[in-house]
């Protein structure tokens, strides 16, 4: 047993240095960016992503083009994973609540509201 945790300890770690050498463009990063920023500034939210979030939402963009077989990182990547790296690190508004938003919601709004980068990198 100890071999075999071993060597899957070593899968793990040789994969988590795969993923942090996935290229990501400064335009996916200012894309992460505006998000947060968007969300500290949105009407449903009280407290929006923090920096700390917009970190894990960079780091699971590239952990998500890693399992797409990519080396570099699309907006799309970062469109997959936001509203889950996000939903549980804002805090709704009285205003979402009374409308019955959820986090996830207005997640999917701020996707909605802020422009894609071009594709072309």
């Amino acid at each position: 047993t100890l071999m075999r945790s071993s060597a899957a300890s070593d899968v793990y770690k040789r994969q988590q240095q795969e993923v942090g050498r996935v290229a990501m463009d400064d335009k996916i990063i200012d894309y992460i960016t505006r998000l947060a920023m968007a969300s500290r500034a949105h009407p449903l939210l009280r407290l929006g992503i923090s920096p700390r979030g917009a970190l894990a939402v960079s780091r699971m963009a590239k952990a998500c083009a890693y399992l797409h077989g990519r080396d570099y990182t699309l907006p799309e990547d970062v469109q997959e994973i936001f509203a889950d790296v996000c939903a549980h690190r804002v805090l709704l508004s009285q205003q979402a609540k009374t409308q019955q938003s959820t986090a996830q919601d207005v997640m999917q709004a701020l996707l909605r509201e802020v422009a894609m980068p071009d594709a072309a990198f």
